[in-house]
């Protein structure tokens, strides 16, 4: 396979992690934490900042007994105001940091800005602090695959850190490492390059603007209708993803899904960054990036007429589903802007880890898979997975809370791929559009109050086939039946642990 050719500036590693100095600012800054949340990035913002001598204090709609656990996990007493919020708590601070769930448009967000308060969520307050480069993802789907693939990618030649977007890795935690060199300094003698890899999702882009720097590499994966309870149309939302992007200079690099119906929408939005693509088909003479064509990934570097095959993908669409692909072809051109070689990501490409609650196979045996796919919270994310899974021995449980999504696609596919007596439900607002959208057949509708309920009803069904596969594919959240995404996808497993061992 031939290489490209072009010659690329790699990221580099300045000699501090972090701006030390705009740091030391925050000793006995009063800092109010709106919205301390059950996730963990409320808590490491919160720690965050009295490891470094700021005055905090945190206030919740969340009453002390619902946030006991998160609580538990602040490292020094804070001034605490539960229960609802105050306006007052935001006229005495000098820093407001909200949660993401805490909308821009907010009126106490609205109301610190006015009185001139310096507003920060967590994201926004990481990348003013943070020195390394930086490599970000947003879009609609695939955010948290085609991070952990550009990690994945990476190793071989430089030190990827997540951040962001995760209990695992909250973004101030992941501060406190890099202050520390904690688990990210290379030893002794190795000189390769640190980079942060982190997604970044509508929610926390609403609180980017000029004076936040742009991310070295920022990544689209794609834009689907999805949070329309939080933004006022597909505009608005698409716009607010673009906020990724408005701050890089020319320097620095967009990559964009040259498939996706909102790309060039976003492209009218481009100022002076260098703009790439990638593609499952053939990218016009004009474009550059990374396309797929006949089991080959052809690359075609910025300024050229030509391309040349860089990758083999072999059966990896069939394998791991066409959605995929383009998340293989949205990493591995990223992966390669920010300083990989092609040779090293073919070698990684059967390798690349499958993600929690992400198409992930939870059980398997001669008679049964059982499939979570929790993180699937919108229609495409489910049409996703029955085009993968559906046929005669699929059975697909699906259902949760409406957030004025459209399901009329998502029911063509499902009627195309899943028979009527395979869909199970759990209940829910989404649930009742779902019904209404697969209108037109007499079978009485599999609906259950329980996830447990859902799953047991699955395995009836799945005892009349051999080689069934159950597909948890939700296509909607779940405010209704559980406090986030991520309990939702750890009952489903403690379910089936509990049910098939």
């Amino acid at each position: 396979m031939k290489g490209g050719t072009e010659s690329r500036r790699p990221l580099t590693s300045p000699a501090e992690a972090v701006d030390k100095e705009a740091i030391r600012a925050f000793d006995g800054m009063k800092v109010l934490v709106f919205g301390l949340g059950i996730l963990g990035g409320g808590v490491a913002a919160a720690n965050w900042l009295l490891r470094h001598g700021a005055r905090v204090t945190v206030t919740d709609l969340k009453t002390e007994a619902e946030l006991a656990v998160s609580l538990g996990r602040l490292e020094k007493p804070v001034r605490l105001k539960l229960g609802g919020h105050d306006e007052t708590d935001v006229k005495k601070c000098d820093l407001v940091l909200f949660n993401p769930d805490i909308p821009a448009g907010s009126r106490f967000v609205v109301l610190a800005r006015g009185l001139g308060k310096r507003v920060e969520n967590e994201a926004t307050l990481f990348y003013r602090l943070c020195r390394l480069p930086i490599v970000a993802v947003t879009g609609t789907r695939g955010k948290t695959t085609t991070c952990a693939w550009i990690e994945h990618f990476l190793k071989a030649c430089s030190i990827p850190i997540p951040a962001g977007n995760s209990p695992t890795n909250p973004f101030m935690h992941t501060l406190q490492l890099l202050e520390e060199d904690s688990d990210v300094k290379p030893s002794g003698g190795d000189d390769r390059t640190r980079i942060v890899v982190n997604e970044l999702p509508s929610y926390h882009l609403e609180y980017f603007g000029p004076g936040n720097r742009g991310p070295d590499i920022a990544l689209v994966t794609n834009i689907y209708r999805d949070h329309l309870n939080r933004h006022t149309s597909m505009e608005e939302y698409a716009d607010t993803k673009a906020n990724i992007f408005r701050q890089q200079t020319e320097e620095q690099t967009l990559i964009l899904n040259r498939e996706s119906a909102w790309s060039a929408f976003l492209g009218q939005r481009v100022s002076r960054q260098r703009q790439l693509f990638f593609s499952t088909s053939p990218l016009p003479a004009a474009a550059a990036g990374l396309y797929h064509e006949k089991g080959r990934a052809r690359y075609r570097a910025p300024g050229s007429s030509s391309d040349a095959a860089v990758l083999e993908t072999g059966g990896f669409a069939k394998k791991r589903g066409a959605h995929n692909l383009e998340n293989l072809l949205a990493s591995a051109l990223t992966a390669y802007r920010a300083g990989a070689c092609w040779s090293g990501i073919q070698s990684a490409l059967e390798t690349v880890p499958e993600i929690a609650f992400r198409q992930e196979v939870v059980f398997k045996d001669d008679r049964l898979t059982v499939i979570n796919d929790n993180a699937a919270t919108s229609p495409d994310g489910c049409m996703a997975a029955v085009n993968r899974f559906g046929g005669g021995r699929c059975i697909l449980i699906a259902g949760g809370t409406d957030r004025e999504l459209d399901y009329t696609g998502w029911a063509d596919t499902v009627n195309r791929l899943i028979s009527r007596r395979n869909l199970i439900f759990l209940e829910g607002s989404a649930t009742e559009k779902m019904l209404s959208a697969l209108a037109g057949s007499a079978e009485r509708p599999n609906i259950h109050p329980t996830l447990a309920a859902c799953f047991d009803a699955a395995l009836e069904r799945a005892g009349n086939y051999r080689g069934a596969t159950i597909v948890f594919s939700p296509g909607a959240k779940s405010f209704e039946k559980f406090d986030n995404e991520f309990e939702r996808g750890r009952v489903f497993n403690e379910i089936v642990e509990e049910r098939l061992g």
